[in-house]
């Protein structure tokens, strides 16, 4: 089978980047020819270079599939090419976009889905753009994605978990959804990496950003006398550079900057346990399936997707945003090395029986033929 994979830009930006990556080595490991397509190579001056770009990938080779991820607002234009080619077109579901302009659901710090219905001005009046950068938005491209030429030509929409796909069937979404986990080429996570018990700590791995719960989580452990290592960029990382220079108690917070996968692999393997404070409805989290295929527990927001994936055996759940409580679980697991070890055991267990490439392999390959 001939795949095209299409994305905004390329590995390694994010999780949709890297479950791009991971599905390529796992076709190609199966047999199949795959090639990527990615848009802002050829977007930059105008949403209609991508669509000839792509219209002459087309006439070069000839494509069963298109499995679409990652996506802004310039992809009308080429659905309409692979349709045209007949070619089955999925795509997976990494963001909110379909039903909110931000593609968050997020707003001053809080959920926010007064655009979820279709009422998308919203995103005007609210300040989520400028007024004329809204209404541009509005009129030019959102409105597009939910046009009857732009959904009806995708095959099939795949969500990674329930609550995404739950969240998108109550809204004005009228795409048809499967739901199909993400997975690890777990063959990276076979080892049995040891805790780092000289200087142990905890981990946070994500965008510094408001809606990644990162404040929250710095005002959790300041004062404790845990150590807090925080791996990754973005725009909070000059007020948490500032903080950590002028407020008492925070002498154990480190910046670690952006790592490479295999330094993430080694940090979150060296890590009592690893924390996903999002404040935001979190898809599902990569960072979750990472540490529990490395045996380290997790402590996690109860919103979004990661309830789906935390239970009372292998993770902690708390309000998001709530700091009083987050500083108390955190004690409390930090602390008991007995739970934290049978925690981590369930954790690598769940992912190994549950998120391993050979079920979604099935799975994807199931909805492909049925297609094609």
């Amino acid at each position: 089978m001939n795949i095209l994979l299409l994305s905004d830009n390329p590995p390694p930006l994010g999780g949709a980047e890297y479950h791009m990556e991971l599905l390529k080595i796992l076709f190609e490991k199966k047999g199949h020819k795959v090639d990527f397509f990615f848009f802002n190579d050829y977007a930059k001056n105008s949403k209609k270079n991508a669509a000839k770009e792509l219209e002459k990938a087309l006439v070069k080779k000839k494509f069963d599939i298109a499995h679409i991820h990652a996506i802004e607002y310039y992809f009308s234009d080429a659905i309409k090419v692979l349709s045209d080619k007949n070619i089955p077109i999925f795509q997976t579901l990494h963001d909110y976009r379909y039903i909110c302009p931000t593609g968050s659901c997020f707003r001053n710090d809080k959920t926010c889905l007064e655009c979820v219905s279709g009422q998308f001005y919203h995103a005007a009046f609210n300040g989520c753009y400028s007024f004329l950068g809204a209404m541009k938005r509005f009129l030019c491209e959102t409105a597009l994605k939910r046009d009857v030429l732009h959904i009806s030509k995708i095959t099939k929409f795949i969500s990674p978990s329930l609550f995404l796909k739950k969240r998108f069937e109550s809204s004005c979404f009228k795409g048809e959804i499967e739901h199909i986990y993400n997975f690890l080429n777990l063959e990276d996570y076979k080892v049995n990496y040891p805790v780092d018990r000289e200087n142990p700590y905890i981990l946070f791995i994500g965008r510094l950003m408001p809606n990644k719960g990162v404040r929250s989580l710095y005002e959790a452990v300041k004062g404790t006398g845990i150590t807090l290592r925080i791996a990754g960029k973005g725009p909070m990382e000059d007020f948490l550079k500032e903080r950590i220079k002028t407020d008492k108690g925070a002498d154990k917070i480190f910046l670690e900057g952006f790592k490479k996968r295999d330094d993430l692999i080694r940090l979150t393997a060296g890590a009592k346990l690893t924390v996903v404070p999002s404040e935001w409805m979190e898809v599902l989290g990569f960072v979750v399936l990472e540490s529990f295929a490395l045996g380290r527990p997790v402590i996690g927001s109860r919103i979004g997707g990661i309830p789906e994936l935390l239970s009372e055996d292998r993770g902690v759940l708390f309000e998001p945003g709530n700091i009083e409580e987050l500083r108390e679980k955190l004690i409390a697991l930090f602390y008991d090395d007995d739970m934290l070890e049978q925690m981590g055991i369930n954790g690598r267990k769940f992912v190994f029986e549950n998120m391993n490439e050979e079920i979604y392999y099935d799975k994807i390959m199931k909805l492909y033929n049925s297609k094609i």
